[in-house]
């Protein structure tokens, strides 16, 4: 385990930054990331469309021993009058190991990383879907951890993986007592929002609202479409409810719901 572990820590050494600025755990470790034969690496940004399933990942040289990659995203808005943003954990992957030999994955040579064992990843993948508000570019950032030998780590991971929401990768790090070797980050931006159009991407999810006075509000966010109406305002008070229909698992439906009662609350 500890030659396994000098040999990637010194692989890590001899490349550039790959974490964002700023973003904790940090890593100078370049994991090649791609979605079908998109590379996306170094903050490129990557339309939606093409995130549908959980990326290829790997490292331009040989690993050895078995890894876990974590994925999350760190421009999850809070409330309206808040400026802070928070982590959203999209995938936990365990038991990774470097292929014997390498492949040309989007034009680029890597040796893929991935679980002979077919082992249930700890937090399924959940795409990546920017809600229709600021910050309609989210970060999402891919972090690799050493696991060798370690199942006291492998729990924390697991642990971890049960809740998305409110994530702290620097958290479940610290706790694992690892370090991260190897990370990337690429960047999915809502379109729509940015066009300043009705039509919204994200997950599908369905509000409505009851205005003061009779008014009224429906919204829908949903795939890659979605639309909006509200009438009128007046006296008494409103009623908003909203209700999401999951994508991938656990909390994404949440967020979504989220979503679709941000756009009814828009229109009152």
């Amino acid at each position: 385990m500890l030659s396994s572990y000098i040999f990637t820590l010194a692989l890590a050494g001899t490349s550039f930054a790959a974490t964002p600025k700023a973003f904790e755990p940090a890593s100078n470790g370049d994991l090649m990331v791609a979605f079908g034969s998109k590379l996306a690496t170094n903050g490129v940004n990557i339309p939606r469309a093409q995130t549908a399933q959980a990326p290829t990942i790997g490292t331009s040289q040989r690993l050895f021993g078995t890894y876990a990659v974590i994925m999350t995203d760190p421009d999850i808005p809070g409330a309206p009058t808040d400026s802070k943003t928070g982590q959203f954990l999209h995938w936990i992957q365990p038991d990774l190991e470097s292929a014997a030999s390498s492949t040309t994955v989007a034009g680029e040579t890597m040796f893929e990383l991935k679980s002979t064992t077919n082992a249930t990843a700890f937090a399924t993948y959940v795409q990546p879907s920017p809600p229709n508000r600021a910050l309609t570019t989210h970060r999402y950032i891919e972090l690799l951890v050493n696991t060798t030998g370690n199942s006291a780590t492998a729990m924390t991971l697991m642990r971890a993986g049960m809740s998305r929401q409110n994530f702290s990768a620097l958290n479940v790090v610290n706790q694992a007592g690892v370090q991260v070797l190897f990370a990337n980050y690429f960047n999915v931006t809502n379109e729509a929002a940015l066009a300043g159009g009705s039509n919204v991407t994200g997950e599908t999810a369905t509000g409505t609202g009851t205005g003061r006075g009779g008014a009224s509000a429906t919204g829908t966010e949903g795939g890659d479409s979605g639309s909006a109406s509200g009438t009128g305002r007046g006296g008494g008070n409103a009623a908003i409810t909203g209700a999401a229909v999951p994508v991938g698992i656990g909390n994404s439906a949440m967020m979504a719901g989220i979503g679709a009662l941000g756009v009814a609350m828009a229109l009152l």
